[in-house]
């Protein structure tokens, strides 16, 4: 018995020193593989890189904020800034001064930005398409659980891992 805590021990460590790299990892062939949608639905050209988050919000509800965005992306303002100026660019969005509080801008779609919904629509369901081929169903459910965790947990400072502050 002992020897088979000891072995699942090796085992759950090994896993848990590569977890890192493999989320990295991860991350950089899901990116690489929603380019290659993106270029067989063919959006790359229209659709500025890491825009789709800002995209599908503002298909939902135009107009939201600047850090409406940022926070529904759960991204910094900063970063929603860096995307819109890019979609700005490309013609599919425009920011309008907020008449409620001056110092906010609102985003709205542009007609070629809406004309992008069905297109992304069909993009979305690829990706989708293609997480549920590789992982079944149920684990890519529990996978969308596990990221939202992940990223509830990274975007919060949480307590459990603050350093506590040294005496002097």
């Amino acid at each position: 018995m002992t020897r088979s805590r000891t072995s699942q021990s090796t085992v759950s460590t090994a896993h848990l020193d590569q977890l890192s790299r493999r989320i990295f990892r991860a991350a950089a062939v899901w990116r690489s593989t929603i380019d290659d949608n993106m270029v067989t639905e063919g959006l790359s050209e229209a659709v500025p890189s890491g825009s789709g988050l800002v995209l599908f919000a503002l298909f939902e509800r135009d107009g939201w904020t600047i850090g409406e965005l940022a926070r529904r992306a759960k991204v910094s303002h900063v970063a929603v800034l860096h995307v819109i100026q890019r979609m700005e660019d490309a013609g599919l969005v425009k920011r309008k001064q907020c008449p409620e509080d001056g110092r906010a801008t609102r985003v709205w779609l542009t007609a070629t930005g809406r004309e992008l919904e069905p297109r992304m629509n069909i993009l979305h369901e690829r990706n989708l398409a293609t997480l549920v081929g590789i992982l079944g169903n149920p684990d890519a459910v529990k996978l969308g659980e596990l990221l939202g965790k992940l990223v509830d947990g990274l975007s919060e400072p949480c307590a459990a891992t603050r350093t506590p502050p040294t005496k002097r």
